[in-house]
């Protein structure tokens, strides 16, 4: 899956303040996805997912100025990041709509939680102008560190996963009746 570009910005006084745009982000992994558990609730035109995706790697050219801690951060380069053992949860409230004589659906809100990620790694080449020990340093500090970085990329990176997961939905639900894949679906319930 690709994305043209996502932007991280946080400044303040936090121990991370990044301005990141990552772009060309290509996603892999995600076809290991499983499906948990699905519901639909008729009433309310409610759709509620929970997913698990063992493993998702991101690599994209990104160019970032900030700080981790009182570490300056100025580089522009390859990024490689993985995600592992996430835990996602969806809802999904549709529209109902008769075309052709068949039931479609279109996508009218889709919330999008991350419950739990088990590992997050990241490699950023070029850093430091190329300076390679400093950025060892810098990687080992954000990899021993992943909860913390994570935890304030999470928004940048739930944002992202739910504005894709809309679209490629929209585009799916464009094109197949909805009564391939809800039972007793019935025009305006």
């Amino acid at each position: 899956m690709y994305v043209k570009r996502v932007v991280i910005t946080d400044g303040g006084n936090n121990p991370i303040s990044l301005n990141m745009e990552l772009t060309n982000l290509k996603f892999t992994g995600l076809k290991h996805s499983n499906f948990k558990d699905a519901s639909y609730d008729h009433a309310k035109s409610l759709t509620k997912l929970r997913m698990f995706v063992p493993t998702v790697q991101i690599n994209a050219d990104y160019d970032m100025k900030g700080r981790v801690l009182a570490l300056p951060l100025n580089g522009k380069g390859k990024t490689k990041m993985n995600i592992e053992n996430l835990g996602i949860d969806i809802a999904i409230r549709l529209k109902i709509r008769k075309e052709n004589g068949f039931l479609f659906t279109d996508v009218d809100k889709l919330r999008l939680e991350i419950t739990e990620v088990g590992n997050f790694q990241i490699n950023l080449e070029n850093l430091f102008n190329g300076q390679k020990d400093l950025e060892a340093s810098a990687h080992a500090l954000f990899n021993n560190n992943w909860m913390e970085l994570y935890e304030f990329l999470k928004p940048s990176i739930t944002s992202t996963i739910q504005a894709l997961m809309k679209d490629r939905l929209e585009k799916m639900f464009a094109f197949v009746p909805a009564t391939y894949f809800i039972e007793d679906l019935v025009y305006g319930s």
